[in-house]
């Protein structure tokens, strides 16, 4: 008798984001329809019945929430009215962990005056729990650039010289943010001041991330 479990929350990682939500095992099973399913996890029966050919259980975000940062493995078993049985295993990775994006100081000392704002200034970082060829994106007063995570988990970005001048003196933001293979979106901030005489127009980041979620 054969069962299948489907790839468990789409690519067998279950990321921070997907962790609060209730999550779905399903798959398929030659067991006549009607027959008993019980799939074990993390010590927890959860049951269902065989529908054309199909299976599929919900487990609670309150059983989600109790799963730690480590591999599970999923135990699908069933039997029938006649005594035809079962099983399978299937694994996944549960991994909560989100990267961080550190930024450093820039222009020197995060003050740009009058002759650096008249240069373009190199604004750089490194991540925690991202890899290379992950991209790292910067917010800053209205304007967007992005970075390749190197080999050493370093990035850089020009901030060029009219960007600068546009931006007009007073305090400004870097926002900068990594999303690692597994889903996982981490941020980093940077506080500058521009005080090289400039008039500009800045535009404040919306919703904190430049993203309106269906929250807010």
């Amino acid at each position: 008798v054969g069962i299948t479990v489907d790839p468990i929350s789409v690519d067998n990682v279950l990321n921070a984001q997907e962790s609060m939500q209730p999550l779905t095992l399903s798959g398929t099973s030659t067991l006549a329809d009607g027959s008993t399913v019980t799939v074990m996890l993390n010590n927890i029966a959860y049951t269902t019945t065989v529908n054309n050919g199909t299976w599929s259980v919900q487990v609670p975000v309150s059983d989600v929430l109790n799963l730690a940062n480590t591999i599970y493995n999923v135990t699908v078993s069933g039997t029938d009215s006649i005594g035809n049985s079962g099983a399978t295993t299937a694994s996944f990775l549960v991994d909560t962990t989100l990267p961080q994006v550190i930024i450093n100081n820039f222009a020197t000392d995060n003050l740009v005056n009058n002759t650096e704002a008249n240069s373009d200034q190199i604004l750089s970082g490194r991540v925690t729990n991202a890899a290379a060829g992950d991209t790292v994106s910067i917010m800053v007063g209205g304007k967007h650039y992005t970075a390749t995570v190197e080999n050493d988990l370093s990035w850089k970005v020009t901030i060029p010289a009219s960007d600068l001048n546009s931006f007009g003196d007073g305090d400004l933001t870097f926002t900068a943010s990594v999303t690692n293979s597994h889903g996982n979106t981490g941020t980093g901030d940077r506080d500058i001041n521009i005080n090289a005489s400039l008039p500009g127009l800045r535009i404040n980041t919306l919703s904190g991330d430049d993203i309106i979620n269906a929250i807010e």
